[in-house]
């Protein structure tokens, strides 16, 4: 396997649209996906999530399950209405058990509870995204 290396060229760079009503989680969440070496575009809840979807080019969808106009879930279902195959990863701070359910039941591609460490975000992540399958 080839190692994957973070490329500067931003063409290259896969962009991660991350969504939450909290701005802290929205901020940390970004500044991190950033050190790891993507573009990051960020949404403050799931119907400004779903136009900055629609109007942009992105690789992959990180979000918050709850969320007051629209929350995690509903986000998901319009996306995958839209592009089935698109990868959508949701992540919760309530009821981590029930979230897993309900995120395997509606088929999101990864899950993370809240507080997750920086490594299980970055795995996650690379599991989840189409151009990091072993070539």
């Amino acid at each position: 396997a080839k190692a994957i290396t973070i490329s500067n060229d931003p063409a290259k760079r896969q962009k991660i649209l991350v969504v939450d009503d909290e701005q802290f989680m929205v901020h940390t969440l970004s500044k991190i996906l950033e050190v790891l070496g993507y573009d990051v575009i960020s949404a403050f809840g799931g119907r400004e999530a779903f136009e900055k979807y629609m109007a942009e080019k992105i690789d992959l969808v990180v979000s918050d399950v709850h969320m007051p106009d629209m929350n995690g879930i509903e986000l998901m279902t319009s996306i995958k209405s839209k592009n089935p195959e698109f990868p959508v990863i949701l992540v919760t701070g309530y009821g981590v058990e029930d979230a897993r359910k309900t995120a395997g039941e509606y088929h999101a591609d990864g899950f993370l509870g809240k507080p997750f460490r920086i490594e299980e975000l970055r795995q996650i992540i690379e599991r989840t995204l189409p151009s990091n399958a072993a070539a």
